[in-house]
């Protein structure tokens, strides 16, 4: 067994790390270990980069049952979209985006120009919002997250309304395992990635399969507060494109800033 392995073990023996996939949490723990020869330092680092990372924007566990429940009671459209919306308020992310997202979306999706697939990276419930996202009918989705419980639900949801969708766990700090698509959307993903791994964030996106990305940042903490985010990321993401033949165009919204790039020249 090597020392990385108790580690993995205890974490998903844990209540609020469980539906983690485990090859994120094993990434994570071989990290620490190399850092830390401490056990106990390591184990407390792999839940320090998992708290900030995957747990604190939506804290609780999905039940994804009573989900599953919920979306196969649903009758019609009008019924769907109200039970992604309950699901979209159950993380921060997507709550906070709430008050404007069709304006959200019919925005960055026209910037982009036709969409008929998506690759959503550490998608959240963010694919709960395919109602107002104005994609065509057979547009193809497919989400990936490190949680197996918000896949799941999200999984469900694709199946109830009939969408070309697969939602699974991934490892987004390994080698990315998806076909290739139109755009792909990375929301608030970079600064949690960047934490754990720095150079993380530009790896994917030169190896992301898609000519187009969007890419975006919160414009506040989850506890509302400013503290300069805005501008600290847009240069952020000038230092991170410095390098690179890439087109962007910048997208201003209330709680959120959205970058366009297109990787082809």
């Amino acid at each position: 067994m090597t020392q990385a392995e108790p580690i993995v073990q205890a974490v998903l023996a844990s209540r609020k790390y469980r539906t983690t996939a485990a090859h994120v949490v094993q990434h994570l723990a071989d990290a620490a270990v190399a850092r830390y020869p401490d056990s106990d330092r390591a184990e407390a680092e792999v839940r320090r980069a998992l708290h900030l990372a995957v747990s604190a924007p939506c804290p609780a566990p999905l039940n994804v049952t009573a989900w599953r429940k919920r979306y196969a009671a649903c009758k019609d459209a009008g019924e769907r979209s109200t039970v992604c919306r309950d699901l979209l308020q159950r993380h921060a992310s997507t709550r906070e985006r709430l008050p404007e997202m069709a304006q959200f979306y019919a925005s960055i999706f026209s910037a982009v120009g036709p969409v008929h697939s998506v690759l959503d990276l550490g998608c959240g419930v963010n694919p709960a919002a395919l109602p107002w996202m104005g994609l065509p009918s057979d547009v193809r989705y497919h989400a990936l997250d490190a949680r197996s419980d918000i896949t799941s639900v999200i999984q469900a949801g694709f199946d109830a309304a009939g969408v070309h969708g697969l939602a699974e766990p991934a490892d987004l700090l390994g080698a990315l395992r998806c076909e290739p698509a139109d755009v792909a959307l990375m929301l608030k993903l970079l600064p949690a990635l960047e934490r754990l791994e720095p150079g993380s964030a530009i790896r994917l996106m030169r190896n992301v399969p898609a000519p187009a990305l969007v890419v975006s940042f919160p414009t506040t903490s989850l506890g509302g507060a400013q503290r300069g985010m805005d501008q600290n990321y847009s240069q952020l993401m000038r230092v991170w494109l410095a390098d690179e033949p890439w087109r962007t165009e910048r997208l201003g919204f209330r709680t959120e800033t959205a970058f366009i790039v297109w990787k082809q020249r």
